[in-house]
């Protein structure tokens, strides 16, 4: 995972250069559009900073705390004598080690100036104190689950930047491949309405000097009208699919529709996707971010299991404390600490009545781990079931791609051979628009399989979060 953490900042900041000199019209242009602008894709890595952060500031927990006041007194009782005035200054530094259940506190510096009455005299003091948690808070147990809990938090961070990007980039090349088979599905019925156009107007000629029956001439207008219907309803996927391809891109000009998509590069090393099929799946090295996701909350809820274990217990800590204290007439005379000098050990013991809401946390957080843990065993059979079903699809696919590109073949040759018959008859008209309308279904058929190829490729890699696709995602962002 370390790998993918460095590789993902490389593809992050490897866009931030503008992309005004690339074309407009291929696959990089959109995804480096969308890495620069999508507020779905930048947002988990703004996530992902904000994990660190709160993790950095954990060190936050060694830090003391520095206090220094200053207050001035002044008492009036019955009598004139009674009058005293005094200020008093100080200094005190306090803090934890949590890992130990440790607290310790210091009074650096404390000074009282009796103003009046006279003569005024100063007196000062110190104290240090240490506290040693032997049950409740106990350090060794429970002192490290505030870092653990961040460390987790960043992680978890990680595996959803994983996650969303991976899913960023599917659904961009998913539109994009579904943008440009729209274009090449309308060009197929462009082409064909072309030809059948001139079929139309070469039978219309034929039929008036009556070499045709009219039948031969309706077969032939009605394949005319049922392909400006299929155009139109192209035209209507081709917007479609331009508007999901723009708005995953963010772009927020306006739409080219008549803008040719250049074919994808070759994106995907088929070895890597073989390799990967061959393998067992082991997921104890799985790098699913489902799955990783899911471990790192159970880790999570075990962690918040001990903390409601921690609270249910009595405190019982262990305490020194060292203290002095001096009264002088000149402060000039000497400085703080003193003569009187004094230290005390002291063991407490405290335990709230009754601990219900402590006891009903714990209930609630061991039902949480339990759940959690069912989840995760739940979670390995969908993704076992997942996988096999990829390697399946995968491979039928793949034989589904041979026998597609042959039935366009074979059903192009037909038509080809097919158009000398048309003068034949009626018959031989129809059996012309039949074989037309098998290749164009064959060739559209063809565009949607090889969509389906490179979309199993893409889950198949994305199952595993393999190194393979963050190579090429880096590659394309260049």
């Amino acid at each position: 995972m370390k790998y993918l953490f460095i590789s993902f900042l490389l593809f992050s900041n490897s866009v931030s250069a503008s992309t005004a000199k690339d074309s407009k019209n291929n696959f990089t242009y959109f995804l480096k559009q969308m890495l620069r602008k999508n507020g779905t894709y930048l947002g988990v890595f703004l996530k992902k900073n904000a994990s660190i952060e709160r993790l950095s500031g954990t060190f936050g927990l060694y830090m003391p705390s520095l206090t220094a006041g200053i207050s001035k007194d002044r008492s009036e009782g019955e009598f004139s004598l009674d009058k005293q005035e005094s200020r008093t200054e100080g200094l005190t530094l306090q803090g934890s080690i949590p890992q130990l259940g440790l607290n310790y506190s210091s009074l650096i510096y404390s000074e009282t100036k009796t103003i009046s009455p006279s003569p005024s005299f100063y007196t000062g003091n110190f104290n240090y104190s240490l506290e040693f948690n032997l049950l409740k808070d106990f350090g060794p147990r429970v002192g490290y689950i505030p870092f653990d809990l961040a460390k987790n938090n960043r992680d978890l961070a990680q595996y959803e930047l994983i996650k969303v990007v991976f899913n960023q980039f599917n659904q961009l090349l998913s539109a994009y491949t579904t943008a440009s088979a729209s274009q090449r599905n309308l060009k197929i019925n462009e082409e064909s309405l072309i030809h059948t156009e001139k079929e139309l107007k070469r039978y219309e000629d034929l039929f008036r000097v009556g070499k045709i029956p009219k039948l031969s001439l309706l077969a032939i207008e009605s394949q005319y009208q049922q392909l400006k219907s299929q155009i139109i309803s192209q035209e209507k996927n081709l917007r479609d699919s331009f508007v999901n391809l723009y708005s995953l891109a963010s772009i927020d000009q306006e739409i080219n529709y008549n803008q040719e998509l250049l074919p994808l590069p070759e994106l995907f090393n088929e070895e890597e996707i073989k390799k990967l099929i061959s393998n067992p799946l082991d997921f104890e090295k799985l790098k699913n971010p489902d799955l990783l996701m899911t471990k790192k909350n159970l880790e999570n809820s075990k962690l918040n299991l001990k903390l409601s274990e921690n609270n249910v217990y009595p405190s019982l800590t262990l305490e020194y404390t060292s203290n002095g204290e001096q009264t002088l007439t000149d402060r000039r005379s000497s400085l703080f600490p003193s003569r009187a000098r004094g230290e005390t050990i002291a063991v407490n013991f405290s335990m709230p009545l009754g601990l219900i809401t402590e006891r009903r946390e714990l209930a609630a957080n061991r039902n949480e781990f339990k759940a959690d843990q069912l989840n995760l065993e739940q979670l390995k059979r969908e993704l076992f079931l997942l996988w096999r079903n990829l390697v399946e699809q995968y491979g039928l696919t793949i034989k589904q791609l041979d026998l597609a590109k042959n039935l366009v073949k074979a059903n192009k040759d037909k038509f080809d051979a097919s158009i000398p018959t048309g003068q034949l008859g009626p018959t031989y008209q129809q059996t012309i628009i039949s074989y037309q309308n098998e290749w164009v279904s064959a060739q559209i058929n063809l565009n949607q399989i090889e969509i389906e190829l490179l979309g199993l490729q893409l889950s198949i890699l994305s199952f595993h979060a393999d190194d393979h696709l963050i190579e090429v995602l880096n590659r394309l962002s260049k």
